[in-house]
């Protein structure tokens, strides 16, 4: 045996040099599962922080500012938290209730990116009849990207 592993040549030599010694294996498969590791450990972190980072908002008062014509106006005041809540993903909706049964609905969307963390006001209006105010309760339902965050009845 040589020095290198190898037998040594039988014959003739057609050769001028002994035969070199092999070369140790690359480790390229241990790069590529260490890359694999890698990314997949990236994509879990995104994953886990967009489902866990979810935008939340919630009423901090509502202000009954009286009636103009047939309208009973309100000064709403909301709180987000999480993440920032993209355009037509919050509504306030409103409904004005007389005896059980609704009487004019409207909802309110934003028209604009609300960043997390902020807090803000919004003037809202519903019809009612001018002519039995103190028949009405006024229920407000806040939902963002469809999840009802909040509710609140005002009479």
């Amino acid at each position: 045996m040589t020095p290198y592993g190898y037998p040594p040549p039988v014959g003739q030599p057609p050769w001028t040099a002994w035969p070199t010694p092999m070369q140790p294996k690359r480790k390229r498969r241990t790069a590529l599962l260490v890359v694999i590791i890698v990314v997949v450990a990236i994509l879990a972190i995104a994953v886990v922080a967009i489902l866990v980072i979810q935008p939340h908002a919630n009423f901090v008062t509502i202000t009954k500012n009286g009636p103009t014509n047939d309208s009973m106006f309100f000064s709403v005041r909301l709180h987000t938290s999480g993440a920032s809540i993209g355009v037509d993903k919050l509504h306030v909706d409103i409904r004005s209730v007389r005896s059980g049964a609704t009487f004019d609905e409207v909802i309110f969307y934003n028209i604009q990116t609300i960043p997390a963390e902020s807090t803000f006001t919004w003037s809202v209006d519903v019809k009612f009849d001018p002519l039995d105010p103190t028949s009405f309760t006024y229920v407000f339902t806040l939902d963002v990207n469809g999840t009802v965050m909040d509710t609140s009845t005002v009479t």
